[in-house]
Order: structure tokens, then C-alpha cells, then sequence
């Protein structure tokens, strides 16, 4: 463990007391200034000794860039409520170090999803972590705390360093610098919302709801498409998504699993023979399920939960699971179908199968997943704009896929799983984005 890094990760949090103190601007101004700082005069002055062995060989420092990188993100988002900035900066200064201390020091229990990560560093950070974090709003100008009580405070950070210490112990995340804050401000944005919104009740007919999840779960354990745990999560997003948007997001999710299913199976000998195969003998498993769904099953959450924006997360729905179908079309289908296969961002010519490497008969099978998703959400809602709107956030999302699968993923710092995730966030965000433009 650099000793030298974990102090200057902790000691910057002393600049989050400005927050409350200065302007919505002059914090995003401040974060900008330090991204730049870390990006050209930080590494010779510190002349090497903040980065690791991996930063060394890759010639920069991929943490250094995205601490202050997501602080001005979140400056963006909070515009108005800097005290989630607050809460995904103690998360990032705090927990992530206590993990790291405790972890290397006195970690011996691995979890089993992530060997390089220990229980006991994500009991540190949630436990340490939440209590500084809380100790850092303390500190900070009452104004910014929107007359809630503290005692609220505390419970929503316990939560948020929660989630953010699990989401910590997941391999493939491009780095805990971005993925923690991120994690932590929102997931306190919506607890606090949670808390402050009426109780939602359940659909008069969520008993039939839950016959067609258990079905539709059962159904997909016998036909060998999924693996038995990735089945109950698939469940689980089934009954999110039904929540939030009654049949909608059921028929939505079993037209993605079905279409998904049948093109992983096309030209499956090929596939195997070439080694180009994602999946075991075109079955898949719990990562399958929250890297396509995971998006859509917490938008079917949120829409059930603030009935007022239902529109809006059932739209967010659709596109995630677009992206997701556009994203198994092109890559399933372009690795049978397509003649020649180039690099998205050099346009040289690539292997098929490749990391960021496209084709032109894949991409218009992406168009195709992406316009199925659109033309189901359009036919349900009765809205044919929203099938060109869900399906551009689809192709959208699969383009920002392959980028990320050009760039991040070949250096290892997302795997296959969480640029899907990522495809399908972009897609979400999309929608969300062209509905604070257009109708704010």
C-alpha cells in the first residue's frame, strides 16, 4: 500500500469544506482547476511517488484523474443540493481508504466474487466511512442541509456507504475513484427521497404480477438459458420492472430475454470454434442478468416509487433494454454475419469479435434490437415518437459501448459486464437528459 497516496486521498477532503461556502460555480471551477492540476503538474511534482506500479507502466495515473473528475460530476448533478457532493466525497476520501488500510493489513477473508477484495476492508469502509462522513457534514454550513435533521442524515449516509462498499468490492469497475462517489451521492439522493415521499402500495393486480415472474423464472431455469441464481435475479428485475411498469416492463423484459437468447444461438458452432462465444454453451448467469438489467430494474423501482415521474423511468426503462438488445444483436450477429470488421476509433481493419472492433452487418443488427425495444414501448404507449426515441437512445447507448470497449475495456479497466452496464446507464441517461432540455 502507498502510504504517501492514502494520505493525499485523504488529506484533499478538507477541501470539501468549501462546500456551502463558496458558489455552485466556483465548486465545479475548483474541480475543473484541481482535474487539470492532477493532469499536467501533479505528476512532476510528486515525481512519481503517488502512482502505482500500474500507473508507472501506463504512463499516467487513472485515479489521480478521476478523484477530482467525479467531484466535478457530481458538482453538475447537485447544482442545487451540494450536500450529496459532501456524501460521495467522505465516501471516496474515507471509506475507500479505511477499506484499503484494513483490507491489506488485516484482511484475510476474500469475497468470492472478488479475491483482490477482503470482508473486513468493506466493513472498515462502511463503518469508518459512514461515521466521517457524517462527522464531515457536521462541519459544514447548516444552510446546505435543506432543514432535515441530522439523525436523518446519519441513517441515509449509513445506507448510501452501504451500497457504495458493495458496489467497492465488485471486480471490473474502471476505479473506485469514480464508481464510490458516484454510488454513494446518488444512492443518499434517492434514500433521502425515499424518505421524504408518500408510501407506495402495490398494484391491485401484483398477484398476478408475481404468478408471471415466477413463471416467466421458473421458465427460464428449465429451459437452460440461465443459470439458477442468475434466474432468481432475473426474477427479482422481472418484479422491478412489473412494479414500476405493470405488463409493459414484463413483456419488455421477456422480449429481451427471448431475443437475446435465439441470436446468442445463431451460428453457435462458429462461435465456439472461432472462441468468440460470451456465454458457456450460450447460457447465462447472474453477471448477464444485472450487467443488461440492473438499469432497468431500478428504473421500474423509481417508477413505482415517485408515481409522479412514471412516465419519465419507464421511458428510461425501455432505453436501457434497448441498448441492451442492440448491443447482443450487433455483437451476436456481426460476429456470424459480418464480412469485414474495423476498429471503431481508428477505423483500421480489426478482429471479428474484438474489443470496440464493428461491422457494418453487426451494426445494423444493433439498429434492429434497439427498433424492436422501441416498437413494443411505442405500441404499449400508444407513442410513436417514443419508438424513434427509445430506439436512438439504444443505438446511442451500443455506440458508447463499443468506445468504451475501444478504450477503457482494452486496458483492463472495465470488463465486458460493466460496459454493458455502462451501455445501458448511457442509454437511461440519455433519456433523462433529453427530458430536462426539452421539458424543463
Amino acid at each position: 500500500m502507498n502510504v504517501r497516496r492514502t494520505l493525499v486521498h485523504v488529506s484533499m477532503v478538507l477541501f470539501a469544506l468549501a462546500i456551502g461556502r463558496l458558489a455552485a460555480w466556483q465548486i465545479s471551477l475548483c474541480c475543473l482547476i484541481a482535474l487539470l492540476f492532477n493532469l499536467f503538474l501533479l505528476p512532476n511534482l510528486s515525481r512519481g511517488a503517488l502512482e502505482t506500479r500500474e500507473d508507472k507502466q501506463r504512463g499516467y495515473s487513472i485515479g489521480m484523474l478521476l478523484y477530482p473528475f467525479s467531484l466535478l460530476l457530481l458538482s453538475f448533478f447537485f447544482w442545487s443540493t451540494p450536500v450529496y457532493i459532501a456524501i460521495g466525497w467522505g465516501a471516496m476520501a474515507f471509506g475507500d481508504a479505511s477499506a484499503a488500510i484494513f483490507g491489506k493489513k488485516w484482511g484475510k477473508r476474500k469475497w468470492p466474487w472478488n479475491p483482490s477484495k477482503s470482508i473486513l476492508g468493506s466493513m472498515a469502509f462502511w463503518v469508518i466511512g459512514s461515521l466521517l462522513t457524517f462527522g464531515l457534514l457536521l462541519l459544514l454550513p447548516q444552510s446546505i442541509l435543506l432543514t432535515i435533521p441530522l439523525p436523518t442524515y446519519f441513517v441515509v449516509i449509513t445506507f448510501a456507504l452501504l451500497i457504495a462498499a458493495l458496489i467497492e468490492s465488485l471486480p471490473g469497475l474502471i476505479d473506485d475513484n469514480l464508481s464510490v462517489p458516484i454510488t454513494a451521492a446518488f444512492s443518499a439522493f434517492f434514500i433521502m427521497e425515499a424518505f421524504y415521499s408518500p408510501t407506495p402500495t402495490l398494484p391491485e393486480n401484483w398477484i398476478y404480477g408475481m404468478a408471471a415472474t415466477t413463471f416467466l423464472t421458473v421458465g427460464s431455469i428449465f429451459t437452460k438459458k440461465i443459470d439458477l441464481i442468475g434466474a432468481f435475479a432475473g426474477g427479482l428485475i422481472c418484479w422491478l420492472m412489473f412494479l414500476g411498469g405493470n405488463w409493459l416492463g414484463v413483456s419488455l423484459l421477456f422480449a429481451f430475454f427471448v431475443l437475446g437468447s435465439g441470436v446468442t444461438l445463431v451460428g453457435r458452432k462458429q462461435k465456439k470454434a472461432q472462441q468468440l462465444a460470451h456465454e458457456v454453451d450460450g447460457k447465462r448467469s447472474l453477471r448477464h442478468a444485472l450487467a443488461n438489467g440492473g438499469v432497468a430494474a431500478t428504473c421500474g423501482l423509481l417508477a413505482w416509487y415517485f408515481p409522479e415521474n412514471q412516465h419519465l423511468f419507464l421511458v428510461m426503462m425501455a432505453a436501457s433494454l434497448a441498448a441492451a438488445a442492440s448491443d447482443t444483436f450487433s455483437s451476436e450477429l456481426g460476429m456470424v454475419y459480418g464480412t469485414r470488421h474495423w476498429d471503431i476509433l481508428s477505423f483500421r481493419k480489426g478482429r471479428r469479435g474484438n474489443d470496440g472492433v464493428i461491422s457494418l452487418e453487426g451494426s445494423l443488427a444493433g439498429v434492429l434490437g434497439a427498433g424492436l425495444m422501441g416498437t413494443i414501448v411505442g405500441i404499449a404507449m400508444h407513442d410513436w415518437q417514443l419508438t424513434l426515441l427509445v430506439t436512438a437512445a439504444g443505438i446511442l447507448g451500443n455506440l458508447a459501448d463499443s468506445i468504451m470497449g475501444a478504450t477503457l475495456q482494452r486496458r483492463d479497466f472495465m470488463t465486458n459486464d460493466t460496459v454493458n452496464f455502462a451501455n445501458t446507464l448511457v442509454a437511461a441517461v440519455l433519456i433523462y437528459v433529453i427530458r430536462l432540455i426539452f421539458f424543463l
